[in-house]
């Protein structure tokens, strides 16, 4: 049986019909009987997966003599050197939902016809590459998602835009490629790398790898004595290799037999649009019942579905992971097509007297008679991205602990009624509810990217604030490593997304567990807030560091105490008076010497944030002008301003960058003095009256006028 060139017509548009393919399948590939390519189970994959309802392929149009370069590599490497001739070119198989005739194909390429070429366009389902070989045909498979899949909320899938010349109408479709294995360059787990890597949004030094580069890639660093073509398998090693190979940096997961792990794997992946390689063995079931084992296989996971009603999984540490509800995954099984379902609801069998649990396959109707026992999970990701879902699991874990602890405690407080005056037991309560508000959260961690928070923050019709920052653009402005792990908090409750979020916390996945991981936070809810000022005061206080808990969870919380402990550190000190700025303005005359440098000032005071101060020496009949350094500390001084001798607010600090500046005056009427952040040095940019200008001014008060008797200058006073 040996295939030879094909001396079809370059052209052909047919009714779609699985007669058809067959027959064509049956020619350009070499089988010589009719009924072996009717029993090839990809074939009866593809058919079904056309005639679905919705995608109902009415039309086949066919390339006869199509150039694969993926193909024409493995030709090269392989069937080149074979003593019979294998043909180099393929056919590409074209299908529509819309009905047409070769003919007005033919006549709308000659004449352009725009308006049948949008029918076309519209109307297109995608392609399946066929190669001249038996057995194995489908070298790509591109073909367009189920609409019940891609439109559901509750589902996620993976796909790319793939765009395509078919005689030189241009054509696209959203699709995972998907590719069977030949048994001679590649065997499963080279298909599945392909196809993770073609799923993949990795940019490539180059083009796609093809399969018998990806096998070479694989087997070829580490001689083992087996020959690398014909290839029978490759080994988990073997797989991150490949992986290491083309740029990505491998993460291999064993998988608990309760499966949770698995399907949190998937989806802190797969939500970030990074396929998951899932190892395991198949167990097939004969005719006869009896169940034997396969062998390992190795599929490429692209999508999931989760449980449309509230089902989530309390874990043994008291999260509840969004992940557990995880009801199917999807994957490219080159054993079968494109985005398979497979159920994560174990069913029984009976292997070697033993009883097992194994995940079906659901092959639309067909009984099942397989079961697949994952055990391993392969990730790849971009070598930047250190931190694995499971290091910032733990953290979340910490921290969750940390605050059950914190609400028990609070909990013995509110007992003991003897101890408390009603105020401050109104304030543990209020904050003991937001913690239960918090801890009842459902749990949504995966790996997105600074731009997606932003994109997503923008839109929000929900904040409250960012590392308790009270406007949008202190986090819309703040510098962020371009990935990032996010752990979402939300109601577990009817609604949209947006309307359950209560806190997002972030975690800088380039960073090494042991440095400053954590980013900070975003507040939806006032709950939220209060929670993360709690826990910002618990740890300046150094309260959490008398927990009596394992050393794992103090290891894990570590990046909270971190970020919360260091006041003084740069993004606190944004969050408070803003980031540094230069003076705004240019100097005044008397503010420089004939040198060009600022003169000196000898009635300046520094006062460190925090700290009470005499305030004796004001004057109430002086008016002053302050500046929050760089350190966040209070530099104040009299406002001195005339012909030619002014001493304004670039003088307190040489010039030099400052967060705000404002003024200081007394009034008399009012008994007590005011503050404002009157200032075109160092407060200019900030909108006057604005929700941001009132809270920056509210945080000075508190903090850097301690001791004196100041309110914050209404809208009615400044005018």
């Amino acid at each position: 049986m040996s295939a030879t060139a094909s001396n079809l017509s370059p052209l052909a548009v047919v009714k779609y019909s699985r007669a058809y393919l067959l027959d064509l399948i049956r020619y350009q590939t070499g089988w010589d009987q009719r009924s072996e390519v009717s029993d090839k189970i990809q074939l009866n994959y593809l058919c079904k997966y056309l005639e679905v309802d919705h995608i109902n392929a009415k039309t086949i149009v066919v390339e006869n003599e199509y150039i694969d370069r993926h193909y024409l590599e493995d030709y090269s490497e392989y069937y080149a050197r074979c003593f019979p001739s294998h043909p180099r070119k393929c056919s590409r198989v074209h299908f529509f939902s819309n009905e047409f005739i070769e003919s007005q194909f033919i006549s709308a390429l000659d004449s352009n016809d725009l308006s049948f070429i949008n029918q076309l366009s519209a109307g297109y389902i995608g392609y399946a590459v066929i190669r001249p070989i038996p057995h194995t045909f489908l070298a790509k498979l591109c073909l367009k998602r189920y609409e019940e899949l891609s439109l559901n909320d509750h589902c996620k899938l993976i796909a790319k835009l793939n765009k395509l010349s078919l005689f030189g109408i241009p054509l696209e479709v959203m699709s995972a490629p998907f590719l069977e294995q030949d048994k001679v360059v590649s065997a499963c787990a080279t298909s599945a790398l392909w196809m993770f890597f073609n799923a993949s949004g990795h940019e490539f030094n180059g083009s796609l790898p093809s399969p018998s580069a990806i096998t070479k890639s694989a087997t070829g660093s580490s001689y083992d004595g087996a020959r690398t073509f014909p290839n029978t398998g490759l080994s988990p090693t073997q797989v991150a290799r490949s992986l290491k190979h083309f740029g990505f940096e491998p993460m291999i997961f064993e998988l608990s037999t309760d499966l949770l792990e698995f399907k949190e794997i998937i989806y802190g992946y797969i939500r970030y649009n990074i396929p998951v390689l899932i190892a395991g063995s198949i167990y097939q079931k004969n005719s006869d019942g009896i169940i034997k084992h396969a062998g390992k296989h190795l599929v490429c996971a692209l999508g999931f579905r989760l449980h449309e009603q509230n089902s989530a999984t309390t874990s043994v540490d008291g999260m509840r992971l969004i992940s557990h509800r995880i009801k199917n995954i999807y994957v490219h099984d080159d054993r079968y097509g494109p985005y398979v379902s497979v159920s994560t609801d174990p069913t029984k069998f009976t292997f070697d007297k033993k009883e097992r649990d194994g995940l079906v396959f659901s092959l639309q109707g067909v009984a099942a008679t397989d079961y697949f026992v994952p055990d391993l999970a392969i990730v790849g990701v971009y070598h930047k991205i250190r931190l694995t879902y499971f290091d910032i699991r733990s953290m979340c874990d910490s921290l969750f602990l940390y605050l059950q602890v914190t609400q028990s405690g609070m909990q013995n407080i509110l007992g003991e009624s003897k101890t408390k005056d009603e105020a401050e037991k109104t304030h543990f309560k209020t904050i003991s509810n937001s913690i239960e508000h918090f801890l009842h959260g459902i749990c949504d961690i995966t790996l997105t990217s600074n731009t997606e928070i932003k994109e997503q923050l923008r839109a929000s019709k929900m904040f409250v604030t960012f590392n308790g920052g009270v406007s949008k653009s202190s986090c819309l402005l703040q510098n962020m490593p371009k990935y990032i792990w996010r752990c979402r908090v939300l109601l577990d409750a009817e609604g949209t997304i947006d309307e359950n979020q209560i806190t997002d916390i972030l975690f800088d996945a380039t960073e090494v567990a042991q440095g400053q991981v954590l980013v900070g936070y975003i507040s939806y809810t006032k709950d939220a807030e209060r929670v993360w000022k709690h826990v910002e005061q618990a740890i300046c206080n150094n309260t959490w560091a008398t927990y009596r808990v394992a050393v794992e969870a103090k290891q894990g919380v570590s990046g909270f105490l971190k970020f919360f402990s260091k006041k003084k550190n740069k993004s606190y000190l944004n969050t408070l008076y803003g980031p540094l700025g230069l003076p705004r303005r240019n100097l005044k005359p008397g503010e420089a010497d004939t040198f060009n440098n600022i003169k000196p000032r000898s009635d300046i005071q520094i006062i460190r944030a925090g700290n009470t101060t005499h305030w004796n020496n004001l004057e109430h009949g002086k008016r002053y002008i302050w500046v929050i350094n760089e350190f966040g500390d209070l530099v104040l001084g009299e406002d001195i301003n005339g012909d030619g001798n002014n001493h304004g607010h670039p003088t307190l600090v040489d010039g030099r960058p400052a967060r705000l500046g404002g003024e200081l005056y007394y009034s008399s009427a009012e008994a007590c003095w005011f503050v404002n952040l009157k200032s075109g040095t160092y407060s200019s940019h900030l909108l006057f009256g604005s929700e941001l200008q009132v809270a920056y001014l509210k945080q000075i008060s508190q903090l850097n006028f301690v001791g004196l008797n100041v309110n914050i200058e209404s809208n009615e006073e400044a005018s």
